[in-house]
Order: C-alpha cells, then structure tokens, then sequence
C-alpha cells in the first residue's frame, strides 16, 4: 500500500496502475530518461517469394506458404520472439498483434506490449511497418530458369509399367512435404520409366530415400561433374537410379523355395507370411536386391476347392471344384474353416495351401 501511494522524485506524481513508481521513478519519466530499454525496429524489410510466398528470414528462405498473409505472419512471429529487446529493470511478460493495415508495399503493424516493472504490469503500444519486397526464392528461381542440381530415374523391374510407377510416384507425393515437392521442376515419361529432375541434392536424396521406404527401392547414387563456380570450385550433378521392384501388398512370392503373401512393404523392409506356417518373416532391402531371397512367382495356379471334412487337428479334406481332385491340407491356425465352405488354394511345387 505505500508502495502505490509513492510518488516520482522527478515528476512528482503519484503510483497509478498505469504509471506505476518504482525505486522512486515512475515508469514514464523511466523512459523519459532511457529510451534504450525497450526496442523496437519502426521499419523493416521483408523479402517474400513472388510465386510461393516463402518469406526470408536469417538468410534462410522459409518452405512455401500459402499466402502472402501467411509469410506476414511467419515474420511477425520471428519480430517477436527475435527482434524486441528489452532491458532491466523491465520484463517482457508477452507481446500481442492489435492490428495489420496492409497497402500494395507496406504493412503497418500495431504491437500491444505487457511488461513488468517492479511488482506492477504496464502495457504499452508500439507501431511497426513492414516494408514488403517481392523477388524469387532460390527454389523458385531455379525452377522458372529449369536449373536443377539432381535427376531421379525412377525405374521398374517391370518393363513398360508406366501408369503402375506414375500412381506409385502420386501415392509417394501426397507423403513428402509441400517444399520437397515443389523442388522438383519438371516430370518427364522417358521410354522405361519417368524422370524427376530436382533444383536440390538434398531434396532428390529425400525423394530417393522415401521410395526406398514405401516400395522396397533399390537407390543407386551417381556423380558428374558439370563444370565449376565463380570460386572455381567444383560443380556436380547427381543422378539417382531408383528401380522399383514389381511386388505390391498382397501378391503371392517364393521364399526359400516356399510360396508367401506380401503382408506389408515398409520401412525399407518386406514382410512376408509363410504360408504353410504361422511365420512372418522380415526381409530388409539389403537382402531382397542382393541375396534374391524374394521371387514374384510369374504363373499361379490358384483353384476353388470346397471343404468337405474338418478335423479337429486342423487337417481338413478338400475337393477342386474345377478338376474335383480330392486334397489333404493341414491348415495354420489363423485360417479357419468348416464343412462346406469354398476356399482358393494355391497349387505350387506339388504342395497344396489353402490361401488366408
């Protein structure tokens, strides 16, 4: 209480909640004497990408935006928690936007300021215009000029299997990040498969990695060089061959001379369901492509067959209802069956399997 009845030795007013006295000076005469405490740049320029409205900060253009309010926003993000500086004995306690009024090249921004002083909370108002300027990010630039540092061929172990790679390709796309996908500057159908010419390393490995990912890939990494820069160092193009084996969920392969389902591709692995067993088995990239472990079986021979009997061991006896040749299959536990149900099988190496 004597702390609000206090008054300014150089104003002489009294404590109030909106000009509150601390240490014997008053909040106003406080910035009246150092100005220096709180700052706040009046006017700032703003770069922002004409055609994706990235916004550059730091020397760092940010990932596209989708609109020019957006990067505005972004900015003033970045104003607040980088650009406003304030000195004791004030506290910044938080910083709110009251207004934007936006012209053809400049934002004028009003900032409500919170801050502490001594036991009390002042706030305060500051205007600050932001002076927009429109150019082309780096990634926009190359895309318009069609430079690009990276090429992907995107390949499958099926030849002429275009429509099959495009809707892979789609599918991949809606997975990667809006920037990644924006670096890629042209999408070109060649004779075996489709090209992806990329403005960034960077984004091509990405790109690369993620096919390798979902499809079971196998990525094999080139260098050329394509001359040299203004410091006369070394310039280089990547190519990235990315061949696509042609095996999808659910398709019926051989392992180890066994026949399997493809239950999942994920995680640059594949896992397989044995079929005459309950066993899943995981196989890694690395092994698919260089142990040739996995073959897609080109011809299946895949039949009807009806149950006629079902014993309690899980032997069960089952006629073809194309040729009506009578089998004996021992069926795995996650199948089940009963009298009179019709079911495929698979014919494969003299072995019958009742398929799941």
């Amino acid at each position: 209480m004597k702390r609000m009845n206090s008054k300014c030795s150089i104003c002489g007013r009294q404590s109030s909640s909106d000009n509150p006295v601390f240490n014997n000076i008053c909040f106003e005469c406080l910035l009246s004497k150092e100005p220096n405490l709180i700052f706040i740049p009046s006017k700032i320029d703003v770069k922002i990408c004409s055609l994706c409205n990235a916004v550059f900060i730091q020397n760092n253009w940010t990932q596209p935006l989708p609109s020019i309010n957006s990067a505005i926003e972004v900015f003033l993000n970045y104003i607040i928690n980088n650009k406003i500086k304030v000195k004791n004995p004030l506290k910044l306690i938080n910083v709110d936007v009251t207004s934007i009024d936006h012209s053809t090249s400049e934002v004028h921004v009003k900032l409500k300021l919170t801050l502490s002083y001594g036991f009390s909370q002042v706030v305060i108002y500051r205007d600050v215009v932001l002076i927009l300027k429109r150019s082309l990010c780096n990634s926009c630039f190359r895309k318009r000029a069609k430079v690009y540092e990276a090429i992907i061929q995107i390949r499958s172990s099926k030849p002429k299997n275009l429509e099959t790679l495009r809707t892979k390709m789609n599918n991949l796309f809606k997975h990667l990040p809006r920037s990644v996908v924006d670096d890629i500057v042209e999408v070109k159908d060649v004779r075996d498969g489709i090209d992806l010419y990329v403005t960034s390393k960077e984004a091509a490995r990405y790109i690369a990695s993620k096919f390798s990912h979902y499809y079971l890939a196998k990525v094999i990494e080139t260098h050329k060089v394509i001359g040299r820069d203004r410091r006369g160092k070394r310039k280089s193009r990547i190519t990235l061959s990315v061949r696509i084996p042609d095996i999808d969920v659910r398709d019926i392969v051989e392992f180890q001379g066994k026949p399997a389902i493809v239950k999942r591709i994920t995680g640059n692995s594949i896992i397989l369901k044995v079929l005459d067993s309950d066993e899943e088995v995981k196989v890694s990239n690395k092994d698919y492509w260089d142990k040739g472990i996995v073959k897609k079986i080109k011809e299946l021979a895949i039949r009807e067959a009806q149950v006629l009997t079902v014993k309690p061991d899980g032997e069960v006896m089952l006629m073809d209802l194309e040729t009506y040749e009578v089998y004996n299959v021992t069926l795995t536990t996650p199948i089940k069956v009963k009298k009179g149900d019709v079911v495929k099988v698979l014919i494969y190496g003299g072995k019958v399997y009742v398929l799941p």
